[in-house]
């Protein structure tokens, strides 16, 4: 067993010495999807996926894509990649409000990383509270984390004119109030703002969380949009998760 091997926490679920009973509990169920008993106790890390994109999570789903490539990254680090959703957050999908599920997205987060056996994690951030949540919880839980941004989505258009996410309903509220436009155009408008995945590209709160994040030395790229994601880079830089 080397030195790293010793220091990992996920050894106290695949390498309990004098316990092989619980040893073995810990690592049959982990078998059944690929993994070898041998690899999970070879002293590779173990790194967690923390999924907040999906279908209830469109600002996020960019994620449900990027996810392969963050699985090539881990392997080609060494690590064991291991994806876990976490309570969703959606600003203008939840009712009454979204303004709790930062809280119970962070709790959920702490609750896996601190019961499962995880020795880093990727966070996948970009929908308002997501990336405050996801920091948050790794910090509570002091484990090695970075956080990965699905970026802002690309401009959208309206007769010609920029149309901001976010900030183009304030507009489109204005026209209606004054008559310039009807119900439908005021749909028609407000939808044309979103003509790609990612977060509002507008300077919100989204915008502002994931710039902070990597402000903070999070290796999160903030400001590229979502393609540069998709169409460029074969595969993404998480080797600093597993060599934290």
């Amino acid at each position: 067993m080397t030195a790293i091997s010793r220091r990992l926490r996920s050894r106290e679920w695949f390498d309990i010495p004098g316990d092989p009973s619980a040893t073995a509990t810990h690592i049959e169920r982990y078998t059944n999807f690929g993994i070898s008993a041998a690899k999970l106790r070879s002293g590779s890390p173990i790194i967690g996926i923390a999924q907040t994109g999906s279908d209830l999570v469109p600002c996020n789903r960019i994620h449900v894509d990027l996810v392969r490539r963050i699985r090539d990254g881990i392997r080609e680090a060494g690590g064991i990649a291991l994806e876990f959703p976490v309570h969703p957050i959606q600003e203008s999908g939840k009712r009454p409000t979204a303004a709790l599920d930062r809280n119970l997205q962070y709790l959920s987060l702490v609750e896996v990383l601190f019961g499962y056996p995880l020795d880093g994690v990727v966070l996948t951030t970009g929908c308002d509270k997501t990336t405050p949540a996801m920091l948050m919880g790794a910090a509570t839980v002091d484990i090695p984390a970075i956080a990965l941004s699905g970026g802002p989505m690309l401009n959208g258009y309206w007769r010609g004119k920029l149309a901001g996410s976010g900030t183009i309903l304030w507009e489109a509220r204005k026209l209606l109030a004054e008559g310039e436009i009807d119900d439908e155009e005021f749909i028609q408008l407000v939808a044309d703002a979103t003509p790609s995945p990612g977060h509002c590209n507008t300077m919100g709160t989204a915008t502002t969380m994931n710039s902070l994040a990597e402000a903070w030395a999070c290796p999160c790229r903030a400001a590229p949009p979502f393609q540069r994601h998709t169409k460029s880079a074969p595969k993404l830089p998480i080797k600093p998760a597993v060599e934290l």
